[in-house]
């Protein structure tokens, strides 16, 4: 407040008082607010000053608002104007003659603001506004601000201005906000109201049990000051409309009653306060319901019914069956009939249900299934089989003599029931006539060989990739590598799991960990992809399957189309160079993290001729492929582990690795152990060459590859020679009245 006094002085003479008494001195503001003014002022030291009164004015600029006489030294002026400049003078009254006045200046506190309110809020901000009441001087307001939770936080903001937002505020936190209003120093009563934050959202949101009616997700509490004190609102959707609503105090949630084979969206929201936080989303597929199996039989024919699924409306069917190979048909018909069958011969069937939109498969349905033994008539069983006697007797009889003759002319290995208890190493000059053994019989050999592998490895704990947390980073679920043969990640941002990659490392024929067998990549583990390789300085990636087979994504592109450089995560990939060969792609990368200065080159050799439900049309296309990534590693003198990835990185990456370690062998020792092989890889990773005509088709790949070297022309390249492969149909005709077959889903 400002005062200024204005006094005259009377004429006086020796011992006479003056005409004229003397102003008031000393006029204070005792008390005051917006609508009264209490002042009071002192006497002057006059002689008859007892006797004095007083003329009080109060005006603003426009008016005169209050003039009185009385004899009292103080006054209360009632009703006025808040926010408003006024001027109060007294002078003092004797006799009717009236000194000059005494003037001080004050002003009346401004109103209070009205509807204080918060207009937007979110996790870290709150925005407010408020309105002012209609003040003869509102437009010349400032404004206090105060944001108070235990620690105050003051502003002042510019005239005219009604609103104001705070920033960088704490999640889930209770603010007290007040304003006043300012003028020429007086500050109003404050306008309070209490706010809010919004909570973080919950993170981790994940799945932790599932089943074809139900399933359970988890999540991680936010970091916030007032985190024990949040509830937490799930909800869950179907077709975008909410299906159920569930609070909870804790951090899982079990949905109930749900339909099989049936996409469930699931937000999770933080509650406090009755303010809510951003959704942490979460999509999952129950589980499809397998379907039930019935079957008759005859002696050469299975025929499969089931009924249809009750998972959803859009569903196939995968058969699996192993007749001479192990094969996979899919179907949307609820019945199958297999033909062309052995009599009195026991078959392993397994049917899944599959949505068509996914390709989520329900777990298979297993059965075993003997065909029918041959029934004749007891004569004429009798009489051939008198028969055959006297025939078998007369063959003995002159094979025996025959044998005695010309033992030694017989430059031929007599075939002999094939042992598949050892499986030695075979020399090279003797391969041909093993490969032989193992095809006689409609592949007999390879059928029971192949069988033998069935459990190698499988006993082995998978524990890392079975984890809640890592179950999506699998592209198969039942493809999952073993703890103790796993690559491991460096493990980011102390996150125990982060460490984890569908990938393993396999021997070859120089190293332990020679190659790493991978899956394709997915969208979600591309940059996990390329951790790996950079953590083990990996050179060259040999690719064996396109990204996209039978309109099925099977591999995420990990790399740019053009040389523009593309982001991964913190690995900047450029493609330096592309040349196409007739059966396969070479390109060379640039690799660049952005946490270094260093940039690394690596080679991609991509391979074109692996057909999606098959082997390669020849071995030629496959041996030529092998020999080329070997020469190259040789040519760099390669120490670092190679990356083999196709699909699932099991069926086409184990056959490459396989074929590899057999030429080394063979143009080292001069044998070849193929079986032991694939045995050493399975224990390392599941399902290495994965199927039987993968298997037999390695094999066939080893003998072309020694018939090669054998017709080998002075100064020809080793492999330009080798003949076509894999043209024996016989092994197929059980096939012939079947819509596809899918030998090779998952290669």
């Amino acid at each position: 407040m400002t005062a200024t006094a204005d006094q005259g002085s009377g004429v006086s003479s020796m011992g006479m008082q003056s005409q004229y008494p003397s102003p008031p001195v000393q006029i204070r503001v005792t008390t005051q607010n917006s609508t009264t003014l209490s002042i009071s002022w002192t006497s002057p030291n006059d002689t008859n000053k007892d006797r004095y009164e007083y003329n009080v004015s109060l005006s603003n600029d426009l008016e005169l608002v209050t003039n009185i006489t009385m004899g009292q030294t103080n006054y209360t002026f009632t009703n006025l104007s808040p926010g408003t400049d006024y001027n109060v003078s007294v002078s003092s009254l004797y006799n009717d003659t009236k000194s000059q006045a005494t003037v001080i200046h004050v002003t009346t506190d401004p109103s209070p603001p009205l509807e204080l309110r918060v207009t937007t809020q979110n996790s870290t901000t709150l925005s407010i506004s408020w309105t002012s009441l209609d003040d003869t001087n509102k437009d010349r307001y400032q404004y206090n601000v105060l944001l108070s939770n235990g620690m105050e936080l003051e502003t002042n903001i510019t005239i005219g201005q009604t609103n104001y937002t705070f920033t960088n505020l704490s999640p889930g936190t209770d603010y007290d906000v007040s304003v006043s209003s300012l003028y020429n120093d007086r500050k109003s009563q404050a306008t309070a109201t209490p706010a809010t934050t919004d909570p973080s959202s919950p993170s981790h949101l994940s799945i932790t049990a599932q089943s074809s009616t139900s399933f359970s997700i988890s999540w991680t509490r936010p970091n916030d000051t007032n985190e024990s004190n949040y509830q937490y609102n799930v909800s869950l959707f179907l077709n975008n409309n909410v299906v159920k609503d569930e609070t909870t105090n804790g951090t899982h949630i079990t949905f109930t009653k749900l339909l099989p084979g049936t996409t469930y969206s699931v937000t999770v929201r933080s509650e406090y306060n009755s303010r809510e936080s951003q959704p942490a989303h979460l999509s999952l597929i129950t589980d499809v319901i397998p379907p039930t199996m019935n079957f008759s039989v005859t002696q050469t024919t299975i025929t499969l019914r089931w009924e249809h699924s009750q998972s959803g409306n859009a569903v196939f069917y995968k058969i699996s069956f192993e007749l001479t190979r192990s094969s996979v048909q899919e179907t949307n018909d609820t019945s199958l009939k297999l033909t062309g069958l052995r009599p009195k011969t026991q078959y392993n069937i397994s049917i899944s249900a599959c949505l068509q939109k996914s390709g989520k498969c329900s777990n298979p349905n297993n059965i075993e299934v003997k065909t029918e033994t041959p029934v004749r008539n007891a004569a004429i069983i009798g009489g051939v089989f008198g028969g055959l006697i006297l025939a078998a007797l007369l063959i003995i009889s002159f094979l025996v003599l025959r044998r005695h003759f010309k033992n030694k002319e017989n430059k031929t290995i007599p075939l002999k029931p094939l042992s598949m208890k050892i499986i030695a190493k075979i020399p090279c000059s003797n391969f041909e006539q093993h490969y032989q053994q193992l095809h006689a019989d409609s592949d007999y050999g390879f059928a029971e060989q192949y069988e033998m592998l069935k459990n190698v490895g499988k006993s082995q704990p998978r524990t890392a990739g079975q984890l809640p947390s890592n179950l999506s980073k699998n592209r198969y679920k039942d493809i999952v590598p073993y703890d103790d043969s796993r690559v491991c990640l460096m493990v980011q941002d102390n996150e125990e799991t982060s460490d984890y990659i569908n990938a393993s490392y396999i021997a070859g024929f120089s190293s332990q960990k020679e190659f790493i067998a991978s899956q394709g990549p997915l969208p979600s583990t591309v940059v996990d992809f390329w951790r790996m390789v950079w953590e083990q300085k990996v050179s060259t990636i040999v690719m064996l399957a396109q990204c996209v087979e039978a309109g099925r994504p099977k591999c995420e592109q990990y790399w740019p189309d053009d040389k523009q450089p593309h982001n991964y995560g913190k690995f900047i990939i450029s493609l330096l160079r592309e040349d196409n060969v007739e059966h396969w792609i070479v390109r060379a990368l640039e690799v660049r993290n952005s946490q270094f200065t260093e940039t690394r080159q690596v080679s991609q050799y991509h391979f074109q001729c692996w057909p999606d439900h098959g082997v390669p049309n020849t071995t030629t296309q496959l041996i030529d492929f092998v020999s080329v990534v070997r020469t190259d590693l040789i040519r760099t003198e390669m120490s670092k582990s190679t990356v083999v990835h196709c699909s699932a990185g099991v069926g086409r990456t184990g056959t490459f690795i396989a074929l590899d370690q057999a030429i080394q062998q063979i143009e080292e020792e001069d044998m070849v152990e193929l079986n032991t092989i694939v045995k050493n890889m399975r224990r390392n990773r599941c399902m290495m060459v994965q199927t039987e005509v993968q298997y037999k088709f390695l094999h066939t790949c080893v003998r072309d590859y020694l018939k090669s070297k054998s017709d080998q022309v002075v100064g020809m390249p080793i492999y330009q020679n080798t003949a076509p492969a894999y043209q024996d149909q016989n092994s197929r005709r059980v096939y012939e009245n079947m819509h596809s077959i899918d030998i090779n889903d998952k290669c």
